[in-house]
């Protein structure tokens, strides 16, 4: 094939040239195989060629904050952490790829910042959200609060801009704090609000609700609330299991 299509730029006039108004152009005058080449680098180095993810595939996609990102690797495309997400990628239940998109931290405002790369532009067939309890947060921990109102708006927002561009099956999970202190409990008063929120934007939307916070408070008496998230926050192993297990419940309906 080399010998078929070894035309270069000796044997093709430049076009470079020919068009100095399109300089890009010129990148036709290279010989073909090494166009070729070039193209099967650049397919080398994509994050969609790896074992994991099939070219045109539609993922299912996990977006939120550190609940989400249980430490995923950030330098893989297909890095999946050791919490739920991964839980639910080992079930084999899907063909097309699980991908985790959650960053350590975020609030509804982190995620319109990177809306557009880590949702948009990979086109899921299942939009997954877990966000808000850093904005309850960051309300007691740095004077930073996020009103309700303003909560809503932003993440309606985010669902309208996404299916304005593709058709997706929506799932809006549920925020949760465990209160293993007592100073908590003023923080799941601000969580409600914004709980009540994203209830209504299932409503709004025909989105799947995933109730997490409910759940684990129905797992309290069994299990205990440290056993469930030692700091209230952050599930332990046996939290993730649960909520693997609740969501793929939750996926069928």
């Amino acid at each position: 094939w080399q010998q078929r299509f070894a035309l270069n730029a000796q044997d093709t006039p430049s076009l470079e040239s020919k068009y100095p108004e399109h300089p890009y152009l010129y990148r036709w005058s290279l010989k073909a195989s090494e166009r070729l080449h070039i193209l099967h680098e650049g397919w080398q180095s994509s994050p969609l060629n790896s074992g994991s993810f099939r070219p045109m595939a539609r993922p299912i996609l996990f977006i939120g904050d550190s609940v989400t990102d249980c430490d995923r690797n950030r330098e893989q495309f297909d890095g999946l952490g050791h919490g739920f997400v991964k839980l639910i990628s080992e079930t084999k239940l899907f063909i097309d790829p699980v991908l985790n998109r959650g960053i350590s931290g975020d609030r509804i405002g982190n995620l319109e910042d990177r809306w557009q790369s880590d949702v948009l532009e990979l086109r899921p067939q299942v939009l997954s959200i877990l966000i808000g309890v850093n904005d309850t947060w960051r309300r007691f921990d740095d004077n930073d609060p996020t009103s309700a109102e303003d909560f809503t708006a932003r993440y309606r927002n985010l669902i309208i801009k996404t299916q304005s561009t593709f058709d997706f099956k929506l799932y809006l999970c549920q925020p949760f704090i465990l209160p293993v202190r007592e100073e908590m409990n003023e923080w799941l008063e601000d969580l409600h609000e914004k709980i009540e929120g994203i209830k209504s934007l299932a409503q709004e939307f025909d989105a799947t609700y995933v109730p997490f916070g409910d759940y684990f408070n129905s797992k309290i008496a069994e299990h205990g609330m440290s056993n469930l998230a030692e700091d209230g926050i952050h599930p332990t192993e046996l939290g993730h299991e649960l909520m693997a297990n609740f969501w793929l419940q939750n996926f069928s309906k």
